[in-house]
């Protein structure tokens, strides 16, 4: 289980600045663990949050009650919440759209997302999901050009680029890939990736959908 420690503060120019740091916990001891918080939290001003399972992973959990299903992940980096997708939910198929590329507006949103990061972060990926390679089908391009490779599915995650502009296309096209009763989920909806957020709310508003957000997972059941 992967954990943050994540801690806000405000600089010398009074703006708040924000890190995390992740830690791996190999099994989870609640009262140690809250233990752990209250000592964090009052020396440091430190929150540990449990990074996984996501929120929407739990919701699709209960949600699929153990039905069968296909998944897409668009935007996997080192391969984290696609291991724990595949762990938790009944996954007969698994596709990973991901150039592992840089480029200018991915920049602008993810300034140390270099193409050195990118690479180290396709190695680890790809050592970490070793084991199911009857599972998965890695489409290495942008998720605009991987639509045509990109069946209907059940359950579709976007974390990929964060700027409003791609995030908005991304639900759009990607919500057309959605199963009936299936969940169109996403990652980072926080004050510092607000293009997604904005694009979430109009996404949702449009359609006239029931948005659920958590403190940084989005997801949608379409019925």
């Amino acid at each position: 289980m992967f954990y943050l420690w994540d801690w806000t503060w405000m600089d010398n120019m009074g703006k708040k600045r924000r890190k995390s740091c992740e830690i791996r916990i190999k099994r989870r001891i609640p009262r140690q663990t809250r233990m752990i918080q209250k000592i964090l939290s009052k020396l440091f001003g430190l929150t540990l949050v449990a990074d996984l399972p996501r929120h929407s992973t739990r919701f699709a959990v209960k949600h699929f009650k153990g039905k069968r299903i296909k998944v897409v992940e668009v935007g996997t980096f080192e391969g984290k919440n696609a291991e724990d997708i595949l762990n938790r939910l009944s996954v007969t198929k698994f596709w990973i759209v991901d150039p592992y590329e840089s480029h200018n507006d991915y920049s602008e949103t993810e300034p140390g997302q270099t193409n050195k990061v990118l690479n180290k972060a396709m190695s680890r990926a790809t050592k970490r999901l070793s084991e199911y390679p009857h599972l998965i089908t890695w489409v290495r391009k942008y998720s605009d050009d991987a639509l045509d490779e990109i069946p209907m599915a059940d359950f579709v995650y976007i974390d990929g680029d964060h700027s409003y502009k791609q995030a908005k296309k991304d639900m759009v096209n990607y919500w057309n890939k959605v199963n009936e009763g299936g969940i169109l989920a996403g990652h980072d909806i926080t004050a510092q990736n607000y293009g997604v957020a904005q694009a979430f709310v109009e996404f949702c508003s449009e359609r006239n959908l029931k948005p659920y957000i958590t403190r940084t997972d989005w997801w949608v059941v379409k019925n």
